[in-house]
């Protein structure tokens, strides 16, 4: 094969090395998170929190693991070659098939929280079908490869990597979308229930805008740059920003706990949930479940002295707070966020 010109080589194999330079510095990222969770979080966490922050830190790992070896072909077993640039191996054919587990995950993740606070039957449907869709998408962007095995054809199947792409972004914002609406319609006068639905919804329009803007560069940088491998600096990271993203979100319970620890409680009358909390009038509320909290009714007040359940966590899901002397206020369920 005849010597590429330095130019060619800027536009092919810089955006490789440098993507993988960048990915291997989120990763460092992603483990200093998981090490705070673990150290903070993991032993009082739900399961599926558990298997969710396993599962990324091994695919994580997998996808450094290829990323590496693509770059060790390109630069030292094959130096010089340029030809080798252009026909790759299995490890970059199916980069895009992990990284599109790796989205599978965290979109689950936050589906998940969205069907907790929404409990609506076609929301979940919607923001499945969106999850199910990108990823399908991803795993034909990876067929497709398997089938042509270089960079230079990746213009033969631009369709499949732009659904891909645009799918990833439109279930990212639509997620969102559906999490601040219901938070939104939550907020009420308490000063300190709302700094707290604030932050959430700000930690959900900001892990979504981040995961949707990098799927879009990948696309903005490859449709018209066919050319080259600028792509590759966003493709790289698309599975650390969508692991970054999980964690920061399951990491922000610690400071979300302490804005209410002076309070011990906080009651949210909303329209979130069914369920009434006397035979008069129907309410629907949002609770904070927190490492203090204590029971709260958006009608009346149990007894002082009346002990409570207490949880150990802030994160969407059902509330139950048991009274131990009466049955009068037993199976108070809420969606705490």
């Amino acid at each position: 094969m005849e010597r590429p010109s330095p130019k060619v080589v800027v536009e092919t194999v810089g955006p490789l090395i440098s993507g993988t330079w960048i990915q291997q510095l989120l990763l460092g990222f992603i483990l200093a998170q998981m090490f705070d969770y673990y150290r903070d979080h993991y032993a009082r966490d739900a399961v599926f929190n558990r298997y969710m922050v396993g599962l990324l830190l091994f695919f994580n790992l997998f996808i450094g693991g290829q990323d590496f070896h693509v770059l060790w072909r390109v630069t030292v077993q094959y130096y010089g070659d340029y030809s080798m640039f252009d026909l790759q191996e299995w490890t970059m054919w199916t980069e895009p098939l992990f990284t599109a587990v790796v989205g599978l995950l965290a979109q689950t993740f936050f589906v998940m929280r969205a069907w907790k606070i929404a409990h609506s039957i076609p929301v979940l449907i919607l923001l499945s079908a969106l999850t199910l869709f990108s990823f399908g998408s991803g795993i034909t962007v990876s067929s497709f490869f398997i089938k042509y095995e270089r960079f230079s054809s990746l213009s033969q199947f631009k369709t499949p990597i732009t659904l891909w792409l645009v799918s990833t972004s439109v279930c990212d914002l639509a997620i969102s979308a559906v999490l601040v609406y219901y938070l939104v319609k939550s907020k009420t006068t308490f000063k300190k229930t709302d700094r707290v639905i604030n932050r959430i919804i700000q930690l959900a329009m900001e892990t979504s805008s981040l995961t949707a803007f990098v799927a879009m560069m990948n696309l903005v940088l490859f449709l018209p740059l066919q050319t080259t491998a600028y792509h590759l600096l966003p493709q790289f990271s698309i599975s650390r920003v969508y692991t970054l993203t999980v964690m920061a979100t399951l990491l922000a319970r610690g400071s979300l706990r302490s804005v209410l620890d002076s309070t011990g409680h906080a009651s949210i009358p909303t329209n979130l949930r069914g369920g009434a909390t006397t035979d008069v009038m129907p309410r629907m509320r949002v609770g904070l479940k927190t490492a203090t909290s204590t029971f709260t009714d958006t009608i009346m007040e149990p007894p002082r002295d009346m002990p409570t359940v207490k949880s150990h966590d802030i994160e969407l899901g059902v509330v139950e707070e048991r009274s131990e002397s009466t049955s009068m206020w037993d199976d108070r369920k809420d969606a705490a966020l």
